[in-house]
């Protein structure tokens, strides 16, 4: 019986599982090995680091440098397992075209341009264009979906609340040798924006997803 993939260190091995079964089986073993994380961001279901030196360390005496590819562990449990390989394709596109030479974004790195719509097209990816990241919304094609069927891929069952607190010092009580501890709440709203006529709402948590009624858009958070 499989293990469930309801804590941390789990489902950071599974998404670096996956990884490894995409360089084999979609992207035909071209892609250097990556750190492949669990992210706080909650803006972006994922990200890639340009930088080829993000992560650095030694394996069997030598040393290696290693781009980063992030997952944001806030919508984890709450998208299909099929969603969550579309991200972590879209990222290993990024990673195929800097490995490639392939110019494939600009705009600081919002925008997604042509090279990358085929890229990601011919690595299973349906991609549709977006006002504000161009070719850059994604999701599996029928290659991908087969993807995700042959290998049996197990859902996630976990998602990291955004609503938490901080504690920021040592003990809370200076006489004993530590400072005064203080909590810092992030905001209970947030802001959703529909991409075609910019109207604007707020929700009370995150994870929510609603529609414009208008322009049947869904709305996206700002």
């Amino acid at each position: 019986m499989a293990k469930q993939l309801n804590n941390v260190q789990r489902a950071q091995q599974y998404l670096k599982k996956i990884f490894r079964l995409l360089n084999e089986q979609i992207f035909d073993g071209e892609l250097d090995d990556v750190q492949v994380v669990l992210s706080n961001n909650s803006r972006v279901y994922g990200y890639y680091t340009l930088n080829s030196a993000t992560w650095t360390g030694q394996a069997n005496g030598e040393q290696f440098c290693q781009h980063e590819i992030g997952i944001s562990s806030q919508y984890l449990a709450s998208r299909d397992v099929c969603e969550v390989v579309a991200t972590l394709t879209h990222e290993c596109v990024h990673h195929w075209c800097y490995l490639k030479g392939i110019k494939d974004v600009s705009r600081n790195g919002y925008w997604h341009n042509k090279s990358f719509r085929s890229a990601a097209t011919k690595h299973g990816l349906i991609v549709e264009q977006h006002p504000k990241v161009g070719f850059g919304v994604t999701s599996c094609g029928e290659r991908l979906l087969q993807f995700c069927i042959d290998n049996d891929l197990q859902e996630f069952q976990l998602n990291r609340s955004s609503d938490y607190f901080v504690a920021i010092g040592g003990s809370s009580s200076p006489s004993s040798g530590g400072s005064t501890t203080t909590t810092t709440r992030r905001s209970s709203s947030y802001k959703l924006l529909c991409p075609s006529c910019g109207c604007t709402v707020r929700a009370t948590r995150l994870g929510v997803q609603l529609m414009c009624i208008s322009c049947s858009e869904e709305m996206e958070y700002v």
